[in-house]
């Protein structure tokens, strides 16, 4: 399962949306990867109460801790409109699909070998979005191209890292001093954005033999740069 990790080759540049950052980039002189555990960490570290996921009348202005990178949660089984304002000059990073898996989400990994747990936590990422079966996204109305196979946005952490739960969380896992994960996915980056009025249209479908990976959900995003 270790192959999962670089299988998937990064293209140079973002030819096919020039208002997305690619995979291979370095957004506000950070990895595209680190990008990733950001997020996780974003969406693990909110209080259930205050979580724009799942609340759609919550702001989407909480725990933004990045001055450039506005981050979006991702798409729940469903159909959704949903209202953000967000700074001007600034990116946003939104998951179209993606997986994790951490040591806290199965203490029984706790004191193996690093290299099971490793392996263990690649495959457990990989594998509700190994049958995703439908990916869709449109920035101002214009088709977000390339989305239909693994690449060009098909990526991960690149290697395992520390995500941080909060004490209560919309993911119900229980904190533990162990933090060790690895997530993967789809995800749009998109470029600052001109002030005004724009949308971001996402949609995801995972059709899986196991029940619980399954959804299919469509987020209208209208987004108002201020």
């Amino acid at each position: 399962m270790l192959l999962l990790v670089t299988q998937f080759p990064q293209i140079s540049g973002d030819s096919l949306n020039p208002e997305l950052y690619s995979i291979d980039e370095n957004p506000f002189g950070v990895p595209y990867s680190t990008w990733i555990a950001r997020w996780w960490n974003w969406t693990t570290g909110i209080p259930p109460g205050d979580h724009p996921r799942d609340i759609e009348q919550k702001p989407c202005d909480v725990s933004q801790k990045w001055d450039k990178v506005w981050f979006l949660p991702d798409v729940l089984d469903g159909n959704f409109t949903r209202n953000c304002e967000i700074p001007n000059g600034t990116a946003i990073f939104v998951p179209i699909t993606t997986g994790e898996k951490s040591v806290a989400e199965d203490s029984d990994l706790v004191g193996k070998d690093p290299n099971m747990v490793k392996r263990d936590l690649i495959a457990g990422a990989y594998y509700c979005d190994n049958s995703n079966v439908e990916r869709s996204a449109k920035v101002d109305g214009r088709r977000i191209s390339g989305l239909e196979g693994n690449l060009p946005y098909r990526t991960n952490t690149s290697d395992i890292f520390n995500l941080s739960w909060n004490e209560t969380n919309i993911y119900n896992v229980k904190p533990i001093e162990d933090r060790r994960a690895f997530a993967e996915g789809w995800f749009l980056f998109v470029k600052p954005l001109p002030q005004g009025d724009h949308t971001i249209d996402l949609h995801s479908k995972i059709s899986h033999t196991n029940a619980d990976c399954n959804y299919d959900g469509t987020t209208k995003w209208n987004i108002k740069v201020k």
